[in-house]
């Protein structure tokens, strides 16, 4: 599998045929075809790796919640979890 292009990625608001869409555009842009279409693929299975995340975080929580406080990668996915959330 091809590499895709890491964060951060910039959000712009545009319209196209009268309808709002957003561009998503690599900050530090995409070097070739290949590389892009691994960021479409990415962006693609981003609802599923965030729904993922979630249940791994309330599973650990109800199960394990004594592991996770304090655990510096329990923090990073809650903070992009919120994120990702708005």
């Amino acid at each position: 599998m091809n590499k895709h292009t890491p964060a951060p990625y910039t959000i712009d608001p545009g319209e196209y045929a009268g309808c709002t869409v957003y561009l998503i555009r690599e900050t530090q842009g995409a070097e070739n075809e290949e590389t892009a279409q691994a960021n479409a693929i990415l962006w693609q299975a981003a609802p599923e790796l965030l729904e993922a995340l979630d249940a791994l975080l309330q599973d650990a929580d109800t199960h394990h919640g004594h592991l996770t406080q304090g655990s510096k990668y329990i923090g990073q996915a809650r903070a992009a979890i919120a994120k990702a959330q708005g």
